[in-house]
């Protein structure tokens, strides 16, 4: 139901249907479903860094469907420098780097053709959980988890806990609905943007699914392996397998020389981490252009940093001068945010 409420609204317009798919399982079972319902006439878009998983599997499984499929490369980098684009897009509730080149994508299609941009988003906070242990996953909620930096101290209040009854729901909403969706802003300056996921009905549905049935994405896959078992026959990005026979023990293998390559990698060979869509440790460490660039944005707008409080101040400079570049970004989102509240 949730599936046809969104494609139909599409066929009501006359749209062609938008279809975000990557190599995990939630945006891949969007399109799959969709497709065996009838929507077939879907474009299946697609970002990460060239040659990754998401890349190679997004590619097989559009093949497949017989679906329209374009994929953009992310090694040109250039969404990097959208700093302030993509802060006036999505009013710096998130940070700016966060949809990648999803906004660069839209820009480049036209939007006139098309209908929602149906996407797996919360799939896998949903049909699964956010914490392996059911008393960690029903305990109470608190602050600080599962963050992009320990660097920088903030101070939350308090209260906010007390709206959730646990920690899975307090993710699903500070880290589901406020950090996830927060892409929602940005594409929505060229389409409305739907999940099957975050249909209410289908939301209330999973939450009443016992937490061991949930857990691993039990039930998830057993249900994929009755109703679409073919869609298991393409390898999954997270376990880096087909999520066929024994897969568990190949995935654990695949695993273990993943983790052997990135030990390599860093202690052998100096080299930052690359096996992700988006290794932007990598590419700050190879590209001077990029670092120029966050540096010397960074100098030129230091100045509104004077709004903040001083104990902030303080902090930032540390965290910008002192870091990684993913907490140089989280900087500049932040000199971002300001510099739209003040500059008139």
């Amino acid at each position: 139901k949730a599936v046809k409420r969104e494609f139909e609204k599409d066929k009501e317009y006359g749209y062609k249907h938008l279809v975000d798919l990557s190599g995990g399982l939630d945006s891949r079972m969007v399109s799959w479903v969709a497709n065996d319902m009838g929507y077939k006439e879907q474009l299946n878009i697609s970002y990460c860094k060239e040659g990754y998983y998401d890349e190679k599997i997004s590619k097989e499984i559009a093949k497949y469907l017989n679906h329209e499929y374009i994929f953009k490369y992310l090694d040109d980098k250039k969404f990097l420098y959208d700093i302030e684009e993509i802060t006036d897009k999505n009013f710096c509730a998130a940070t700016y780097f966060g949809i990648t080149g999803g906004n660069r994508l839209l820009k480049s299609l036209n939007m006139k053709i098309f209908g929602l941009e149906h996407t797996g988003q919360l799939g896998d906070a949903l049909l699964s959980t956010y914490y392996q242990e059911k008393e960690e996953n029903f305990s109470v909620p608190k602050f600080g988890e599962k963050g992009y930096s320990n660097y920088f101290e903030c101070e939350f209040d308090e209260s906010i806990l007390k709206k959730h009854k646990n920690k899975e729901v307090f993710a699903i909403y500070e880290r589901g609905f406020l950090g996830v969706c927060s892409t929602h802003f940005i594409r929505q300056n060229y389409t409305e943007v739907s999940s099957p996921f975050l249909d209410i009905d289908f939301m209330d549905m999973c939450l009443t699914i016992p937490f061991e049935l949930r857990k691993n994405h039990n039930l998830y896959l057993k249900w994929i392996e009755k109703k679409y078992p073919d869609a298991l026959h393409f390898v999954w990005e997270k376990t880096r397998v087909k999520m066929t026979k024994c897969w568990q023990i190949r995935s654990k293998i695949k695993l273990i020389g993943v983790k052997i390559k990135h030990i390599i990698e860093k202690y052998v060979m100096k080299k930052q981490y690359t096996d992700t869509m988006n290794p932007f440790e990598y590419w700050y460490s190879q590209d001077e252009k990029i670092r120029e660039f966050l540096n010397t944005y960074y100098r030129e707008n230091e100045e509104y940093l004077m709004q903040l409080e001083n104990n902030d101040i303080s902090q930032i400079k540390n965290m910008f001068e002192h870091s990684n570049a993913i907490d140089k970004m989280l900087v500049l989102t932040a000199i971002a945010g300001v510099k739209k509240i003040y500059v008139k």
